[in-house]
């Protein structure tokens, strides 16, 4: 199996970071070692379903090999996910996250989840260079301490916006629910789009801050992943606002909310990425960004010869 696994990541390395791959290895982690800990199981081998498939495994009889079955997938898990962090950190990383953030899992981590411990172990050992560090050369990033290098606080504050803005939107669809006894998506999307607005036009006004706009994008991308289907006018909020502002800090926020909505709804990737080329035609019919248009600054060798270069008198001699 091994072998098949690795042949097929080298033809298509993209299922290394699918999200469906990553659960299943996760949850069929976690549901081994509940057999292994069950002593109640041990009368025979058995058939077990593998989570998320229609598959089964066997399951041995003999304790000792249930436990040498678990240490050789889960070191196998370890290899495979800190080999996906090595190709594609960022989705990796949010695919865990999602898997960390399932309310199922949430809860059975609170005592303990095997699936859950994996995943939080490979999001704090596999970090990997800053914005900073990446600025410097590899000879003075060895002068300083992995805290300033590191984007180890990537995955910990990225766990704290979606958890804070999921359970935002969720606590006013419940108590809109509970107050006027009918489904508010509409109107719940028409307010976040509102204010996601009013955030945008403050912060060109600079009367308002980007901390208020970071929240109104992150609160939308939380709406549109909790609803079915795709809904394009969101999509097009999330994309064209920040290109509007185009700051940095909208420009980031941006980043992380579109790869937050990739990892948790797939099926979103073509229709985000349609609106986004869309996006990218119009920072070059405006002149935005890197195509924004000036003077062509000099090379150093002709800013040189021009500094020497002796400029005759041509105005009319009297």
């Amino acid at each position: 199996a091994d072998t098949f696994f690795s042949n097929m990541a080298e033809r298509f390395p993209h299922v290394l970071w699918s999200r469906r791959v990553i659960f299943i290895l996760l949850d069929m982690l976690a549901a081994l070692t509940d057999v292994m800990k069950d002593e109640t199981s041990t009368g025979g081998s058995f058939n077990m379903d593998v989570p998320g498939t229609q598959y089964q495994i066997i399951i041995p009889e003999e304790a000792g090999t249930r436990e040498q079955t678990v240490r050789d997938f889960s070191a196998r898990c370890g290899e495979i996910l800190t080999h996906s962090m090595k190709h594609a950190a960022k989705e990796t990383r949010l695919q865990l996250l999602d898997y960390v953030l399932l309310p199922l899992h949430a809860t059975q981590g609170l005592v303990t989840h095997v699936g859950v411990a994996l995943a939080s172990e490979i999001l704090l050992l596999n970090t990997g260079s800053n914005l900073f560090a990446d600025s410097l050369a590899p000879a003075a990033q060895e002068k300083l301490p992995n805290c300033i290098t590191q984007d180890a606080s990537y995955s910990p504050s990225l766990l704290a916006m979606i958890s804070k803005h999921t359970g935002e939107v969720s606590g006013m669809r419940a108590v809109w629910k509970a107050t006027h006894g009918d489904d508010c998506n509409s109107s719940l999307t028409r307010l976040l789009v509102e204010k996601l607005t009013e955030a945008e036009q403050a912060v060109k006004s600079k009367k308002g801050n980007e901390e208020d706009y970071t929240t109104a994008m992150f609160r939308l991308a939380a709406q549109f992943i909790s609803l079915p289907g795709i809904d394009r006018s969101l999509i097009h909020n999330l994309v064209h606002s920040p290109v509007r502002l185009f700051t940095g800090t909208s420009m980031t926020t941006a980043i992380s909310c579109w790869r937050w909505i990739i990892a948790s709804r797939p099926e979103s990737e073509l229709p985000l990425i349609r609106v986004m080329a869309v996006a990218w035609r119009l920072t070059i019919d405006q002149r935005v960004g890197l195509f924004t248009s000036g003077e062509k600054t000099p090379t150093s060798f002709l800013s040189f010869r021009r500094e020497a270069q002796v400029i005759p008198d041509v105005s009319p001699h009297s």
